[in-house]
C-alpha cells in the first residue's frame, strides 16, 4: 500500500481573514485504486475537499467536507476501490477562517498564521491511501 500525500506549505493566513484558500496536486505514476482517505486540519479549517481529475476529464470527488471539524481526523475507508488510472490528477484544497467570528480560533483577537511544525492551529494535508490494482479489484 502506498499513499498520495498533498501537503502545501503556502499557508500565510492575514488575521480577520475569513476565506482563505490553499491547494495542491499529485499526478499518480501508475494506475492505482484509491481505497481511503485521511483529511488532516487544525482549528482554522473549514472546509477540506479532494477531487480526483482522470485523464478523459471525468471528475471524481474523493472527499468533501464543507463543514470541518478537528475531531473528524481519521481514516476513511471508501466502501469500493476508487480506480485513478496514470495520469490522474488528484488536487486537494482546504479553506481557513482567521477571523473573529470563528468560534474555533485560538486566537483573540486573530493574528497572522503561517505555515509551521511548532504551529498547531496551521497544520493541514491529505492523504490517499492507495494500492496497485489486482484483477480482484471492483472498479466504482
Amino acid at each position: 500500500m502506498a499513499a498520495l500525500t498533498l501537503l502545501s506549505r503556502k499557508i500565510d493566513i492575514p488575521a480577520g481573514e475569513k476565506n482563505y484558500r490553499v491547494s495542491d496536486k499529485v499526478e499518480t505514476p501508475v494506475d492505482v485504486d484509491a481505497i481511503g482517505i485521511i483529511p488532516h486540519a487544525h482549528l482554522l479549517a473549514k472546509e477540506i475537499k479532494a477531487v480526483a481529475t482522470l485523464p478523459d476529464g471525468t471528475k471524481k470527488d474523493l472527499l468533501w467536507i464543507d463543514d470541518w471539524d478537528f475531531n473528524w481526523q481519521g481514516s476513511y475507508s471508501y466502501k469500493d476501490p476508487v480506480r485513478l488510472p496514470k495520469g490522474t490528477s488528484v488536487e486537494m484544497s482546504f479553506r481557513f477562517d482567521n477571523s473573529a467570528e470563528n468560534a474555533n480560533n485560538p486566537n483573540n483577537p486573530p493574528r497572522r498564521v503561517r505555515w509551521g511544525s511548532r504551529r498547531p492551529t496551521r497544520w493541514r494535508f491529505c492523504g490517499c491511501r492507495c494500492c496497485r490494482p489486482t484483477r480482484r479489484t471492483p472498479r466504482s
